[in-house]
């Protein structure tokens, strides 16, 4: 896909204010116009050169009309420019902070462009997170997958889980504000905190980064305008020499036959990775069958794999977004796997290759 806009992050999601949103693209062939609003699609007038358009929800669609979804409009081709408007109505289009703009996308058939991600963060404040974590877990140095899993089972204990509905006070993505406001349970204006399934995997990429290990963090979906979804870390194995996930939330990982821990690729390709969880140190520790997840969740989750493309959210924290996972994800800073062939959410500018994915972290200069 070519986007026919500059991108920038999205930070932040809210009403655009009322009056129409208007934006030119050259001539050209067909191309498909997605944009992020809360509402039905009968709730927007969209027009080209003044004629009507038919907006629809991209499909298939499980979240309610209470979220930002992302909608779709087919556009004609045109032998001139063409002047696309989307009247919000009693809708809502959602605001990119980044920009300032609405959340829209524009392109033809021309494929996204594949990029690499980075795993360093120059600004990471390694002493004052290790001085947080417990004194067993904060002596260890470049801790493997097994370590790593332990610190993943003290991060599952440190606050219980509040999504979107249970609190108003978004946590940043630094760990020092996550295991501070977590514990409370309120934030620094006395707001009930949100600090989900996202918090518990930026607190295990963190601390692991701060004991020397590179992670990374993924959010997971089964479509993209699915409430079906959650977000996990990968630590990098120095001893297997590949990605491994780990589940902060749950404290779990994935592990075949064998012991051996996977990746996100490999579970999505196994035919039921519900039965490959395991919450124990012992390979043979399976899951209780009451536990729920990723039973409740079940193998769709993997149908979409996104690596986060950046790490240096304390060098720059505007990388963060500060609402994550209270919308269909929408930042153009997700990098969604091409994996089996299979296509990715055609409004994302950026893939990730299954070879950039299954690479090593680069080591710093």
């Amino acid at each position: 896909m070519k986007f026919c806009q500059d991108e920038g992050r999205t930070h932040f999601l809210k009403a655009w204010p009322d009056g129409s949103f208007d934006l030119e693209i050259s001539s050209g062939g067909a191309a498909t116009m997605y944009f992020l609003a809360k509402g039905t699609p009968e709730d927007f007038r969209v027009t080209m050169n003044g004629a009507p358009l038919v907006p629809e929800l991209c499909r298939p669609c499980r979240l309610p009309d209470l979220f930002f979804r992302w909608m779709e409009v087919a556009v004609p081709a045109g032998r001139e420019e063409r002047r696309l408007s989307i009247m919000p109505g009693v809708g809502e289009l959602a605001l990119d902070l980044g920009t300032g703009r609405p959340v829209v996308r524009v392109g033809d058939d021309t494929p996204p462009t594949a990029l690499q991600p980075s795993y360093d963060d120059p600004g990471l404040p390694a002493e004052r997170i290790r001085a947080l974590l417990p004194p067993k877990l904060s002596a260890l140095q470049n801790p493997d997958w097994q370590e790593a899993w332990s610190l993943a089972r003290w991060v599952h204990t440190a606050w219980p889980y509040r999504n979107t509905f249970q609190g108003r006070y978004y946590c940043p993505w630094q760990a020092e504000e996550i295991l501070q406001w977590g514990p409370l349970g309120k934030g620094p204006d006395g707001d009930p905190v949100i600090a989900m399934c996202v918090h518990y995997a930026v607190t295990l990429q963190q601390a692991c980064m701060a004991l020397g290990t590179p992670a990374r963090v993924l959010p997971l979906v089964a479509h993209i305008n699915s409430d079906n979804g959650h977000f996990v870390a990968e630590v990098w194995s120095r001893s297997l020499q590949k990605w491994v996930l780990i589940d902060a939330q749950s404290g779990l990982c994935f592990r075949d036959e064998s012991g051996l821990p996977l990746c996100a690729l490999e579970v999505a390709r196994l035919e039921d990775p519900r039965h490959r969880a395991r919450c124990g140190a012992d390979a043979g520790d399976p899951i209780p069958g009451d536990f729920p997840w990723p039973l409740a969740c079940g193998s769709d989750v993997f149908r979409h794999i996104g690596v986060w493309r950046r790490a240096d959210f304390h060098s720059h924290p505007e990388a963060a977004p500060v609402g994550h996972g209270t919308t269909a994800y929408a930042e153009t800073d997700l990098l969604w796997l091409r994996k089996d062939g299979r296509e990715t959410p055609p409004m994302f500018p950026h893939i990730l290759t299954e070879a950039d994915y299954l690479a090593p972290p680069r080591e710093k200069a």
